[in-house]
């Protein structure tokens, strides 16, 4: 398959494969004497295999060491469930921050009395303001 086939196909840009290709997710593939590269079934499992890897929420560099143990599938069941504990654990951790942040803007809108004549600026914005001025 040529290049922009396999984009199509994973529904990926032209632009990242390459890019994966310069950050050596995917071996660069030769040329042929069409200057066209053609990318074999397999490559095409590891285009795929990194784009669910980043829908999961991995990184590029995680993505790397994901691919290497793939390679090396001898004993490397300790270290592939290391590396999905760790991104549970950040998840987790996100979620947390995430709660709390919406926590922290409910509370602002609970006390948010816009547009009522005794309220005409609004108390959340000036609230986020302190927070801001504090930190300079």
């Amino acid at each position: 398959m040529r290049i922009g086939e396999v984009a199509a196909q994973l529904g990926i840009s032209v632009q990242a494969i390459r890019y994966y290709e310069r950050r050596g997710l995917l071996r660069n593939r030769a040329r042929l004497a069409s200057g066209h590269r053609i990318y074999s079934p397999r490559e095409v499992a590891v285009l795929r295999f990194i784009k669910q890897a980043q829908q999961l929420g991995y990184q590029l560099s995680e993505i790397t060491q994901l691919l290497h143990l793939c390679e090396h599938k001898d004993n490397n069941g300790t270290q592939v469930r290391a590396l999905v504990t760790e991104k549970v654990e950040n998840l987790d951790s996100r979620i947390k921050q995430m709660q709390a942040m919406r926590d922290a803007l409910l509370s602002l809108l609970d006390s948010c009395r816009c547009g009522q004549p005794e309220q005409p600026r609004c108390r959340a914005l000036e609230t986020m303001n302190l927070f801001h001025e504090a930190f300079q």
